[in-house]
């Protein structure tokens, strides 16, 4: 009788034990998410722990209505500060986090040579090039599933005519529209 106590006394404390051990936060599995300020969809795909895989397409303007981007682009992230916004209770779904990343894009410029500007026509100059380089920044995607995101780093800009470094950044407000945590 005695050792069922002593058993059940350390089963007891053992659970209290793990029950006070704080989860570490992790990325989520994966989500995907609309930026409406320039036009884009991306992926984010759980690697491990901190890390993800992201991708994405996107459509910007370029000048007075002059030009047009499309491009795809991926990122590997590294989000550095989950633990420590636990331990303030601020939130972490939908990776809100600080990161590291590699990034790479590729853009196409398709400039208009009318005075009309329109875009649709066989008068058009089309571009493409990369950039490659590093960045930092943030994210959050609040509970209401609006989504907000910013990096910039220096980029090495690679196109037919030109090599040289550039200011890469981007900056993203819209939706949170699908996941797993």
């Amino acid at each position: 009788m005695k050792k069922s106590f002593i058993l059940l006394f350390f089963f007891f404390v053992s659970v209290a034990a793990k029950a006070q051990q704080k989860e570490t936060p992790t990325v989520d599995q994966s989500m995907t998410t609309l930026s409406l300020i320039f036009p884009s969809i991306s992926y984010e795909q759980k690697i491990n722990t901190n890390h993800t895989w992201l991708v994405g397409a996107e459509i910007r303007g370029y000048g007075s209505n002059t030009g047009l981007f499309t491009g795809v682009f991926g990122d590997y992230r590294k989000y550095y500060n989950l633990q420590k916004r636990q331990d303030q209770k601020k939130n972490t779904d939908g990776n809100s986090g600080n990161f590291l990343a590699a990034r790479l894009s590729v853009l196409s410029y398709v400039k208009t040579n009318s005075s009309d500007n329109n875009l649709l026509i066989s008068n058009t100059s089309n571009k493409f090039f990369f950039a490659i380089g590093p960045v930092w920044g943030f994210q959050r995607t609040y509970p209401s599933k609006i989504n907000l995101g910013f990096s910039v780093g220096p980029a090495l800009i690679i196109d037919g005519s030109y090599t040289g470094l550039d200011v890469q950044g981007n900056f993203r407000l819209g939706f949170y529209l699908f996941g797993k945590k």
